[in-house]
């Protein structure tokens, strides 16, 4: 009888352990799925600004001044000293407008 029952626990204690080897074959191969989510939030009363777009035509705006400016400066320049240098030959040839002297003023008195 002692017999039996170590026979009947023996085999027990063996199912057990092979139940327990098969689970941790199981989790060996097992694997683990997640799910997350960005909690939901309240939306915002304000509404939405986005400035790239104004931002970004700011910054050509600027960017075609610069290069105005830069054409103004390289064009304008020759062409100021071309501009002075026929002043001067203009004021050579034709001299200076005679400026009118005291004598010839007339003042009115009432």
């Amino acid at each position: 009888m002692i017999e039996k029952e170590l026979w009947r626990i023996r085999g027990e204690i063996e199912r057990i352990e092979a139940q327990l080897k098969s689970l941790e074959r199981m989790v060996t191969y097992s694997s683990i799925s997640i799910w997350i989510r960005v909690p939901e939030t309240e939306p915002s009363p304000y509404p939405k600004i986005d400035f790239t777009p104004v931002l970004s035509t700011v910054a050509t705006a600027l960017i075609y001044i610069a290069y105005g400016l830069i054409f103004l400066v390289m064009v304008g320049s020759p062409l100021g000293l071309i501009a002075y240098g026929d002043y001067i030959i203009y004021r050579r040839v034709f001299g200076k407008r005679p400026q009118p002297s005291p004598q010839n003023i007339s003042l009115r008195q009432p």
